[in-house]
Parts: C-alpha cells; structure tokens; sequence
C-alpha cells in the first residue's frame, strides 16, 4: 500500500513538472503551426464584414470574431504567463483591435492578426512578470 501511494505521489509530482513543456506549442522548421479554419481568411474579409451592414457580413463578422476568441482561449490554456490573456477586455475591444490592424494589414490574414493581438496584450504581463510596472495598451 505504501509503494502504490508513493508511486502516486510521484506520478503527481512528475505531471505537474512536466505538463508546462508538453503543453508548449511545437512550430515546424518556419517558426509557424498550422492554420486552420477561419484564420487563413485575409484581413480583407473582416474589414469589409465589418463596413457592409448585410445579413451575411453580420454572420461573417461573429464568426471571424468566435475564431478569434477561440485562439485567444487557446492561448490562455496553453501559453505561458497568464490564464486570461484577454483580462480587462471585452468583445468589442478585440473587433476595434481586429479593425484597426485590418485596415493597416489587409493581405494578412486573422490568423496573423491574432497572434500580433496576444503579443499586445500580453505587454502589460510581461511587465509585471518581469517587476515592472505599466500601465495596459
């Protein structure tokens, strides 16, 4: 009895070492991973989701916009730093962020947008992380 609690104690103290490294992204030999979904679409199709007031854009927009979240909580079960990577802000602030670097980047694509997205807001917890203290963008 004393070796299989033992054994289980171990097992604990090892996934608990050993989940961070598993948990962390894998790019291939480009720095990149995969793309799927909705994040290969261009910038070009938010933005003009965004300006034609139709049905269909609408439905474009909350579905870039879910793609979007999604990777954010993505980010937050699996990068480091933080558990809410998106802290203090809400869906409106993400689509007036997505909108602004759109208009500026239109052949890049939501993929591409989000990632930029996380580094931006993880600014303030870098700084936190590393003594620092600034105030969020």
């Amino acid at each position: 009895m004393r070796m299989k609690r033992t054994y289980s104690w171990a097992l604990i103290v090892f996934a608990t070492i050993a989940w961070p490294t598993m948990a962390s992204s894998l790019p291939n030999q480009n720095g990149e991973y995969a793309k799927l979904g909705v994040g290969n679409l261009d910038c070009d199709v938010w933005t003009q989701a965004r300006q034609i007031g139709d049905v269909n854009a609408v439905w474009w927009k909350a579905l870039i916009l879910g793609w979007v979240q999604g990777f954010l909580t993505a980010y937050n079960s699996y990068g480091p730093m933080t558990s809410d990577v998106s802290e203090g802000t809400d869906a409106g602030d993400v689509s007036r962020w997505i909108d602004d670097f759109c208009v500026q980047h239109p052949s890049n694509n939501i993929s591409g947008a989000a990632e930029v997205l996380v580094g931006e807001l993880l600014k303030p917890h870098r700084s936190q992380f590393h003594g620092n203290s600034s105030t969020p963008p």
